[in-house]
């Protein structure tokens, strides 16, 4: 849960300017995978291959090796999120902050971000888009804390 004044923090950070907000989970390896597949499928969703809907079934043994373009859409609440299967050691997922219109918008969003970092036993970051060294949000799993940056 955010206190009001994270909530205002991270208000302002997602105030739209035409990028999107990014959200990394790092040092990912083919089990965090099919713990974050396995997560994604109990939400609502939808997977394209080269545009075309297909469903959510994916060997990633040979995953990494195809050439085609892959978007994996998550739902949560109004907010959409997305992931492109960048590469298999760090999962990598995008937002659009004009998605962010209510308070409740907020709390799903970290409360996606909380649960996707306890699923995984991983750290969760959320970033300016394509700046990694800009965190606006960490979700610190071994203390189960959240942080929002000032």
């Amino acid at each position: 849960m955010l206190t009001a004044v994270e909530l205002n923090l991270l208000k302002k950070h997602f105030e739209p300017d035409g990028s999107l907000r990014d959200v990394y989970i790092q040092g990912t390896i083919k089990k965090d995978w099919d713990n974050f597949i396995e997560y994604a499928k109990n939400l609502r969703y939808s997977y394209k291959v080269n545009n075309e809907e297909k469903e959510l079934s994916l060997n990633l043994d040979s995953f990494w090796q195809q050439e085609n373009q892959k978007l994996l859409s998550l739902y949560i609440g109004n907010i959409q999120i997305n992931c492109h299967f960048f590469g298999e050691e760090e999962i990598e997922l995008d937002i659009d902050v004009r998605d962010f219109k209510r308070d409740q918008d907020y709390l799903d969003f970290v409360d996606f971000i909380k649960q996707i970092g306890t699923k995984l036993a991983k750290d969760v970051i959320v970033t300016g888009e394509n700046t990694q060294d800009y965190i606006i949000l960490r979700y610190s799993c071994s203390k189960n804390s959240l942080h929002v940056q000032d």
